[in-house]
């Protein structure tokens, strides 16, 4: 059988994969995808923000949902790529007899790894133009990124936005107010070592093929009222104990920072207090 790495595999199946990270369904007309051609830059030296590349226009293409390696960008695997893995037995496995015909260029086969396509650790820019509708003039908008890796900022315009680094969780920015018309929408997204994990750990090392650069999933952005329940809490007491169960919601009004916050002991009614 042909040999297929988990990044080709991922790259292949980043636009068909169906999403299950958020079950609920938006109503209809509230959620605009943001999947296909972005415009695109590798930033080898971090001077993107420097020299503001989310105020132009980026000069390259790319697919997404998907993954810059898989997509022909990025350096060409050699017995010197800076794998993030730690590579057991012999780390100079490119010395060894049986590996000859595997260190040639255009034909180098790394052992004990899940070998991409092509190797990038650092910066990459995304970005493409947005439309907001006139109903959404007053409304809040979102961007929900189901699976970026690692860093992302986000930019509308030549506004930050903010920056997420989870490795577990979908990228949710809050956009709020919008008006009504085309803006430019930049993420630059960074993939090397964020923070000091085991180079081994699974979802960081080369040795899963967890290094990739991009965005899978769902890419989109929603709107939502101007007041919306950010954080809703049901807590329910052990049977036979005194405390009755509670239930607590955060409300947040855009505008402001203010926040309703309510606590209800059943049997009753939420007692609000506005801060």
């Amino acid at each position: 059988m042909q040999r297929r790495s988990f990044l080709e595999l991922i790259g292949l199946s980043a636009v068909s994969t169906p999403s299950f990270a958020q079950t609920s369904q938006k109503p209809a007309g509230e959620t605009r995808p943001l999947a296909g051609q972005w415009r695109f830059a590798l930033d080898r030296d971090a001077a993107g923000l420097k020299e503001e590349w989310f105020a132009r226009d980026l000069p390259d293409q790319i697919a997404l949902p998907g993954i810059l390696q898989a997509q022909g960008f990025g350096d060409e695997i050699g017995v010197d790529t800076p794998w993030v893995a730690a590579l057991p037995r012999d780390m100079r496995w490119y010395l060894l007899p049986q590996y000859k015909p595997y260190t040639m260029p255009g034909n180098v086969k790394v052992p004990y790894l899940s070998q991409p396509p092509r190797h990038y650790l650092g910066l990459a820019w995304y970005q493409r133009e947005i439309e907001i509708p006139a109903a959404w003039a007053a409304k809040r908008v979102t961007l929900f990124l189901e699976r970026p890796r690692w860093e992302t900022t986000v930019y509308v315009n030549a506004r930050r936005i903010g920056s997420c680094r989870s490795l577990v969780a979908p990228h949710t920015y809050d956009l709020g107010t919008l008006p009504p018309g085309h803006h430019r929408l930049s993420i630059s997204i960074d993939d090397r070592m964020i923070l000091p994990y085991r180079p081994d750990g699974h979802s960081v090392s080369d040795a899963l093929g967890a290094t990739w650069n991009g965005i899978v999933g769902k890419i989109e952005l929603a709107a939502t009222s101007p007041v919306w329940i950010e954080d809703a809490q049901l807590y329910r007491q052990a049977r036979f104990r005194h405390p009755p169960r509670r239930q607590r919601q955060h409300v947040r009004e855009m505008g402001g920072n203010r926040r309703l916050r309510g606590t209800r002991s059943a049997p009753g009614r939420i007692g609000p207090a506005l801060e």
